[in-house]
């Protein structure tokens, strides 16, 4: 591990009581070494902004808060990982195979046990392989690279989806969060692309769902029909009928 890095930290801190609303905030170039504690950083944020009822975090007398911090990028660093899943590991027994007719991918035990949600009585990896019986493919080796950390690319759509099915196979939520991260950072300014917005409803992204809510200055009711209403969680529907109610429905 280097002693010294620079690195671009991003904090986003999550409003529960109105999911709608997500502040962000980016700090850059906050230098760090591994003998250090903590990281102290100043932000404009205040109590006053926290406790204010109009627009601040508190209603009424609840306050629910969460915050996510992420390492965008570290200097040296730019390029990810080229991971070899071909590769067998060094000790075998660290390992989860995906055995193919023809071929072998591996991976960490590690990650398998700590991202998967499967509820069982054992940890997944106990199986020691998953038998897969047709021609190893493209989408599970970008499945492995996400779970390594790997930049997700926004590239095809298809090939999303192709990934997204191994994630929801092996219930590993925290891929598809992945994915629904990558898709507000790859829109920007910009709004959310429909053909990604109707992905999001269908895999649950509420995230997403919610960046594209907060940029809308008005909601037209054949948008929201063609995102697909029999197919929207709770959550989802709950958050668009709110957004609606506060901007109205044309």
């Amino acid at each position: 591990m280097c002693k010294v890095n620079d690195a671009n930290v991003k904090l986003s801190l999550y409003n529960f009581i109105d999911k709608i609303y997500l502040v962000n905030y980016d700090c850059r170039n906050v230098w760090f070494d591994n003998n250090r504690k903590y990281i102290h950083r100043t932000t404009a944020l205040t109590a006053n902004n926290l406790l204010n009822q109009h627009f601040g975090f508190v209603r009424g007398t609840q306050m629910k808060t969460a915050i996510d911090i992420s390492i965008l990028e570290v200097e040296g660093f730019h390029q990810p990982v080229v991971m070899n899943h071909r590769v067998p590991p060094e000790h075998p027994m660290n390992s989860f195979v995906f055995a193919y007719p023809e071929d072998k991918l591996y991976c960490s035990k590690e990650i398998m046990d700590i991202i998967c949600e499967m509820n069982c009585d054992r940890k997944v990896s106990a199986a020691g392989q998953f038998q897969l019986h047709i021609a190893s493919s493209e989408p599970l080796e970008e499945f492995l690279d996400c779970l390594y950390g790997s930049p997700i690319p926004i590239h095809g759509l298809g090939r999303i989806k192709d990934v997204l099915n191994v994630a929801e196979r092996f219930k590993m939520r925290a891929v598809i969060q992945r994915f629904a991260t990558a898709v507000i950072q790859n829109a920007g300014v910009n709004e959310v692309k429909q053909e990604f917005l109707k992905l999001a409803v269908q895999r649950n992204m509420r995230r997403v769902v919610h960046f594209w809510l907060s940029r809308m200055q008005s909601i037209n009711k054949e948008d929201i029909v063609n995102l697909g209403v029999h197919r929207m969680s709770g959550e989802i529907m709950k958050a668009i009928v709110k957004r609606v109610l506060e901007l109205g429905c044309e």
